[in-house]
């Protein structure tokens, strides 16, 4: 049977810090939060929302526009597709740069103003397309997401992981006009307004990444994940085809490391340990991560300090990906230091960057995004 390709990254619908580097709750804030959800699937009916979204009161930063689509013409394989509205404020390229230069070959690829990657939701893998602003969507206001599969609740799911994975629903202006109040930050919130937390579409892959990238470049920690990336299954033929061969494989699943993939992983024994024990616990249960229903942040962290070779360095930077905690400080992250001293602050030691973090509360993480940014400018 042919299959209709999904979006292609770089193309449209119409026409360092750590080597690796979610929602949370601020003053009330929920940055889960979803919009009025009245998306159809392919075949007419109406998308339910996910169980852990319902109920909660639409945030007006971000809504849903109704809209029924194929993914392909009659008689191929359908898919379904939705189309959000977001605040155009929102700096979403700068999302897609993060992740742009951590993707995994065959695995993801992120173009100019898109995302696809493989994903397995509810056991079944299918590929998911995010466009930011595609001239299908009429203008920048817009994301659309595409899934290969036929059913509505996958894409539900999915769309609701977009949320924190593009940092949708936390306040803007809110939170620039915090940062805004230290006028050397207040600059670099003049030149990247609307800078969000970039999430995760997988919770223990997430894990995974982090453990590979402990205290090594991003360049380094991508040539490790490529090479244990190799142990997860391959996608079914006719996903692989819509992607025109550009996404083959699956990340693997912390069994599949277990049975062999961590062996993979070049570097210190001490690091193999590590994450043999954290796929060891995912795989048992042990340790539970989801994104539907994460912890609290306190929790979270204390679950990941449990396991072996994870500090709290790694541990809030967890947190700050999985959870999209809005608060969070990493004065142990050498970038930060270093952002910090291109500020023009004296004293960038770690007693020194959580005393001067504390006056941006409660939206310290934006604050570390913008002193990663400001490292990374040399």
């Amino acid at each position: 049977m042919p299959v209709s390709p999904l979006p292609r990254a770089g193309s449209s619908l119409g026409s360092g810090v750590h080597a690796d580097g979610g929602a949370g709750r601020a003053q009330g804030v929920d940055r889960r939060a979803p919009g009025a959800h009245t998306s159809c699937s392919a075949s007419g009916g109406v998308l339910p929302e996910p169980a852990s979204s319902r109920g909660r009161a639409p945030s007006d930063a971000a809504r849903i526009v109704a809209r029924a689509a194929h993914v392909g013409r009659a008689g191929q394989d359908r898919g379904v597709r939705s189309i959000l509205s977001v605040d155009p404020r929102l700096d979403l390229d700068g999302v897609l740069a993060f992740l742009r230069v951590r993707a995994i070959p065959g695995i993801e690829e992120v173009g100019e103003h898109d995302y696809r990657r493989s994903l397995v939701i509810d056991g079944e893998p299918i590929v998911a397309a995010i466009e930011i602003g595609s001239a299908e969507a009429g203008s920048a206001r817009h994301v659309v997401v595409t899934t290969s599969s036929d059913d509505a609740a996958r894409h539900a799911e999915v769309e609701h992981r977009v949320r924190p994975l593009l940092d949708l629903d936390a306040p803007a202006d809110e939170i620039d006009a915090a940062l805004s109040r230290h006028p050397a930050v207040a600059e670099r919130v003049a030149l990247r307004p609307g800078m969000r937390i970039p999430g995760t579409l997988d919770a223990p892959e997430m894990l995974v990444r982090a453990i590979v990238g402990q205290q090594i470049s991003v360049v380094a920690a991508q040539r490790h994940l490529r090479e244990i990336a190799i142990s997860g299954s391959a996608l079914p033929a006719r996903l692989a085809a819509t992607t025109d061969g550009a996404i083959t494989r699956l990340f693997p699943t912390p069994r599949e490391l277990l049975d062999g993939g961590a062996d993979l992983l070049r570097g210190p024994e001490s690091r193999r340990t590590t994450l043999r024990g954290a796929a060891a616990a995912l795989d048992s249960g042990e340790l539970a991560l989801s994104l539907d229903a994460p912890a609290e942040p306190a929790r979270l962290r204390e679950q990941l300090i449990g396991l072996r070779g994870i500090g709290p360095w790694t541990a809030d930077y967890l947190v700050l990906r999985i959870h999209g905690s809005p608060d969070i400080a990493l004065p142990g992250d050498s970038a930060v230091r270093l952002g910090m001293r291109r500020l023009g602050e004296t004293e960038s030691d770690p007693a020194a960057v959580v005393r001067f973090a504390e006056q941006f509360r409660p939206w310290r993480s934006y604050l570390m995004l913008h002193l990663w940014a400001r490292a990374a400018e040399g």
